[in-house]
């Protein structure tokens, strides 16, 4: 793995794993001397609820604080008002690809001597704005290589951390059955074949209903697949329930890795020109995503009044869009939520996911930004959602 990511990475000791959020219990793992049952880990509110419910069934508490609604990433001003004399770590995500403000929460990490934790999940090639790959520097950062990453090798993650945490450290072990092993990656290889764009345009709509169908009928794992649970109040997350890391994904992720930049540039390309097209539609918000560094374009998010709405009126058009992939986690009722977060508040609210992938050509480009534009021209107009960061998102 160091070789394959040599000049990415180095320096750093990484450890695959199946699975991303298997990553963060091996680190939570490692750092048994730091992090205690009851201690408190300050994370961004606009997340993903299973970094929260896998951080409070180790024991420790999650406590919620805002984000940057440019960027979805957590926002450093609010870090110091969510501490208290339990805080220990701070976990930052690089939402949709795009970097957080890491120099400014280095900083407020080393002040306050607290542990600090990446989730790269979506951040494979999104640099500092020195060129660094983000994830290269803190106590820890995991990696996903699922069917929706920017690298995809049907599963697996990734681990990083200094070269000394590992070395006289054994990682958790995880055994599934070979049954539940096969299915596992089985899965994600059909899921990710119907799930790449031109084929998608046909695939996805009926496969997802063969899914939902397949669920109600008692067997979910196709639906958990393609459609990751917004939020499930009853997970907890299970060592043994995805196969381990193969032989086989290392090929595949050292291929990938190595035309990982033009797929960036491609992916950026399509962003840029989506937005160039729909650049006077006021009722668009616009991300910064580029803020704090160089983004992947891993996602490509925008606000609007109302993106249910929006996204079933693409998809009459052809064009898939995503809503509600991440929630203000804030404002779970099984996380006890202290904190008040506005911005996450209303991300969750107005956020749409665009396609994005780097194989679209201009006339799938045409497509998706009339239909957008379509919208917006025969729909009565509502208020643009606000982007303007807000004060005052302090714990309780």
């Amino acid at each position: 793995m160091e070789s394959i990511w040599a000049g990415r990475l180095a320096g750093r000791r990484l450890l695959p794993t199946p699975t991303g959020r298997h990553a963060l219990w091996a680190f939570l793992a490692l750092r048994r001397d730091r992090l205690k049952p009851g201690d408190e880990v300050v994370l961004a509110g606009f997340n993903f609820y299973v970094i929260a419910a896998v951080l409070r069934q180790w024991g420790l508490t999650p406590v919620f604080a805002d984000i940057e609604p440019d960027t979805l990433c957590l926002d450093p001003r609010r870090i110091a008002q969510a501490v208290t004399g339990r805080t220990r770590l701070v976990v930052v995500t690089h939402m949709f690809g795009n970097p957080a403000d890491l120099p400014a929460i280095r900083a407020v990490c080393h002040r306050l001597g607290l542990l600090l934790f990446e989730d790269c999940a979506h951040a494979v090639g999104t640099t500092t704005a020195d060129g660094t790959q983000v994830g290269a520097e803190s106590d820890g950062a995991l990696f996903s290589f699922g069917i929706q990453k920017i690298v995809n090798t049907f599963g697996g993650g990734m681990l990083a951390v200094p070269e000394d945490l590992a070395a006289d450290n054994t990682l958790p072990g995880h055994h599934p059955s070979a049954v539940d092993a096969f299915l596992s990656v089985g899965s994600r290889a059909v899921a990710s074949a119907i799930t790449q764009t031109p084929v998608s345009d046909w695939t996805v709509q009926p496969v997802l209903r063969l899914s939902r169908a397949l669920a109600r009928h008692g067997h979910p794992g196709l639906s958990r697949t393609l459609e990751p649970a917004r939020n499930d109040p009853a997970y907890r997350f299970d060592p043994d329930s995805r196969s381990p890391y193969r032989n086989f994904m290392r090929p595949m992720l050292a291929a990938q890795l190595a035309r990982l930049d033009a797929n960036i540039r491609a992916r950026r390309a399509v962003r840029r020109q989506i937005r160039e097209r729909l650049a006077d539609v006021p009722e668009i918000r616009w991300l910064a995503e580029d803020r704090h560094g160089h983004s992947n374009a891993a996602y490509f998010g925008i606000r609007v009044p109302d993106p249910q709405e929006l996204a079933a009126f693409l998809r009459g058009r052809g064009v898939t869009a995503t809503t509600g992939d991440f929630r203000d986690c804030s404002r779970l009722p099984q996380f006890d939520g202290l904190a008040d977060c506005p911005n996450s508040r209303r991300t969750e609210t107005h956020l749409l996911r665009l396609p994005s992938h780097p194989t679209l050509g201009e006339r799938q480009i045409d497509r998706i930004s009339d239909a957008v534009r379509d919208f917006f021209t025969h729909h009565s107009p509502l208020p643009a959602p606000r982007l303007t960061a807000l004060h005052g998102g302090s714990r309780a």
